[in-house]
């Protein structure tokens, strides 16, 4: 390797006598030299200078050979190493010698005198997200599970019990990526990304489309039955809706609460904003894994619209060490550009609901 080219050898005709007369216009010393005895003629790697041939630029080596026991037989023979690794013999020989042992030693020489440098590739993160359902002690849920005329498999609270115990624990599971510091200079690496989970229910109605966009979502005069929220369906506007979708944020420090914001359709998800994050990568203190609960231990779906719902968990965007332009945003539509994700499902009710209300 000199000067950033690899250089490899095979036998090459001799040059032209054209070929032979070029000789670059300005040397330039290299920092580290090499030497090696080959056969009877020893060789030293002495000067480089950048050429450029065919519109490509190369580099030239002066090589000195000779007999180890007469200096003075030594004589200078320019070698110049295209990038694409061939080599051509070109000026001034006193000697003649071999292409192929000069070669061979001339890689011994420069392999002493250089180390190849290679940027080393980065091992991709292992991004990961396992949401679970789990049915608490004493609650509707547990005492569905008993009866085996009802669900097994997912998750059932009946939405029947006049004393509100339709609830159900969520178990979360993720790695997000890691924060490292380099103990020598400070420098922060970091693969740290945001993490997002939702509740969709797929069968709510969305926008109420006659109600008018609003700037308080206090302002509740558009609602009804079908439609009792107001819906973000910008950052700062909102309209009555049944929303499909929950996004579930908390603050990873404070004492904010930890909250549910309704959104009409998926579509409404805002990458990156900080108010429909559960977790951001500024507030992530980068250890790895971490294991939480949605909601504290557990949570309640009365008033909620019945029917099979899921929890969707979601890390991203990937991080990639290896390149050095900004992640591209977060596509909600396109799971393949998703980190990591996990879904749940459970069911409120009755599989469809057919607009009932969990009470």
């Amino acid at each position: 390797m000199i000067g950033g080219v690899q250089a490899h050898f095979w036998e090459h005709p001799c040059p032209k006598t054209a070929d032979r007369d070029r000789r670059p216009p300005h040397p330039t010393r290299i920092t580290r030299t090499g030497s090696q005895t080959c056969r009877n003629f020893s060789l030293k790697l002495e000067s480089v200078w950048p050429l450029k041939v065919n519109n490509a630029t190369s580099e030239q080596a002066v090589l000195h050979t000779g007999s180890p026991s007469s200096a003075s037989a030594a004589a200078p023979i320019q070698w110049r190493v295209l990038r694409q690794g061939s080599y051509i013999w070109s000026p001034i020989m006193t000697k003649f010698f071999t292409v192929s042992s000069l070669a061979c030693c001339l890689a011994l020489s420069w392999s002493i005198g250089y180390a190849q440098t290679t940027t080393k590739t980065v091992k991709p993160y292992a991004y990961s997200m396992k949401v679970a359902v789990s049915l608490p002690k004493g609650s509707d849920a547990e005492a569905s599970l008993k009866d085996k005329t009802k669900p097994s498999t997912t998750a059932l609270t009946p939405c029947t019990d006049e004393w509100k115990r339709d609830v159900l624990s969520f178990q979360l599971t993720y790695d997000a990526g890691k924060r490292t510091i380099n103990k020598k200079d400070g420098t922060e690496t970091s693969t740290v990304t945001d993490v997002y989970f939702f509740f969709y229910n797929p069968q709510a109605l969305g926008l109420k489309t006659t109600a008018t966009p609003k700037t308080d979502p206090n302002d509740t005069s558009d609602t009804d039955a079908d439609y009792p929220e107001m819906c973000e369906i910008n950052a700062t506007e909102y309209q009555a809706c049944d929303p499909k979708i929950w996004v579930i944020t908390r603050p990873a420090v404070g004492t904010a609460p930890l909250a549910m914001r309704p959104l009409a359709e998926p579509a409404d998800i805002r990458f990156g904003d900080i108010d429909h994050i559960y977790l951001s990568k500024d507030e992530n203190l980068g250890t790895g894994k971490i294991s939480d609960s949605t909601l504290r231990s557990y949570m309640k779906f009365d008033d909620l619209t019945q029917g099979l719902w899921s929890l969707i968990g979601i890390v991203g965007p990937i991080i990639d060490l290896n390149v050095t332009t900004p992640p591209l945003a977060l596509e909600f539509d396109d799971p393949t550009k998703w980190a990591a994700w996990d879904a749940v499902s459970f069911m409120l009710g009755s599989p469809w609901g057919n607009g009932k209300i969990c009470q």
